[in-house]
């Protein structure tokens, strides 16, 4: 059974590796707890995922809980 954890998470972590290169998304920060080891849903506040956050220079929280429209404004705006 543990063999078929460790494979599928395998699998899974490729297929994610492969989408942030075609998205081009190296630059920004993927994060991936299947386990939730990390207690990120307490430190962050969520209640699903996947959730958009958009850190400042500083790695504080800019906005959070956001969907793509707002994204594109925040970009639009802060990036001129």
């Amino acid at each position: 059974m543990a063999d078929q954890k460790e494979q599928f998470r395998a699998v899974v972590v490729a297929a994610i590796n492969q989408f942030i290169a075609e998205k081009k998304m190296q630059n920004m920060t993927n994060v991936w707890d299947p386990e939730r080891t990390s207690f990120y849903w307490y430190w962050y506040d969520t209640s699903s995922t996947p959730m958009i956050y958009v850190l400042d220079k500083n790695h504080k929280i800019f906005a959070k809980k956001i969907d793509a429209d707002t994204l594109k404004l925040i970009f639009e705006h802060e990036l001129k």
